[in-house]
């Protein structure tokens, strides 16, 4: 059995963020070999049904499955790693996605002959803007912490911590004029945390 228009509908689907028709499309295909016991799953199914899993129904541990699957058959496909390293960042897991681009580039530099130059600039892409995000957040996460240190057991007003968080957030869209939701994020986490903790505090003291 081989891959047919059936796949290349789901994958159709899938490019076009129709995750519900991606996965009904793959699920039929799969089901189909799965009733065939002499054909044998390609990678390329494997490899689009677990980021369609992902991307569709957050469905994390699955998709990782199915996207390792396909490179463990065929190890130089470099479309497999930007999958799974897309399947990565669905979840929010960085670290694992710049890992995967990585061993992605680093296969297709050791084996020219199966080498996709289109791919191969996809992950250095991403890549790249991996890094550049990664290095953003640290700077953002640096500037957060060292004002909730400020804070933390300070006895400014609420006013006048507010003015301190404001400062901090105007400096941020200064270094990153797109970085507003970002540090909103980051606040969320960490000054509202630091606010109970005060407030605890000071109900203790008294």
């Amino acid at each position: 059995m081989l891959l047919n228009d059936t796949f290349l509908l789901g994958c159709a689907y899938l490019k076009e963020a129709n995750y519900p028709e991606a996965l009904l499309y793959f699920r039929r295909l799969l089901a189909a070999y799965e009733e065939d016991s002499s054909s044998v799953v390609p990678p390329e199914l494997l490899s689009y049904f677990g980021l369609a899993l992902a991307l569709g129904e957050n469905r994390i541990k699955e998709a990782v499955t199915y996207c390792t699957a396909a490179i463990k058959k065929e190890f130089y496909r470099s479309e497999f790693y930007i999958n799974l390293s897309r399947v990565y960042l669905s979840a929010n897991r960085r670290s694992s996605a710049v890992d995967v681009l990585y061993k992605g580039l680093k296969i297709d530099n050791q084996d020219q002959e199966q080498s996709d130059p289109q791919s191969r600039v996809v992950m250095t892409d991403q890549l790249v803007d991996l890094l550049a995000e990664e290095f953003t957040l640290k700077r953002l996460r640096r500037i957060v912490d060292q004002t909730a240190a400020d804070l933390r057991w300070r006895t400014a007003s609420d006013m006048e911590a507010h003015k301190r968080i404001v400062e901090a957030r105007e400096h941020v869209l200064e270094l990153f004029p797109d970085g507003g939701d970002l540090f909103d994020r980051i606040y969320r986490s960490r000054f509202e945390r630091i606010f109970k903790e005060r407030l605890e505090h000071a109900i203790n003291f008294n």
